[in-house]
């Protein structure tokens, strides 16, 4: 069984906008949408990206 909110951390880790989240959502889908875990994984990509943009813009404008 895969750890869904690991997975999501790793693909979103450098992740800076909302374009940039909908490829990687795009991608993850090829990849794992088979799994019986995608539902889970898709939430948590959406919920650890948003995290991600906004760690990227608060360090962009404290910078």
């Amino acid at each position: 069984m895969m750890n869904c909110p690991e997975v999501a951390r790793k693909l979103t880790r450098n992740c800076s906008s909302e374009g940039q989240l909908l490829k990687i959502l795009a991608h993850a889908k090829k990849s794992y949408a088979w799994r019986d875990e995608w539902p889970t994984l898709q939430v948590d990509i959406q919920t650890e990206g948003a995290a991600a943009i906004s760690r990227h813009q608060t360090s962009t404008t404290t910078a």
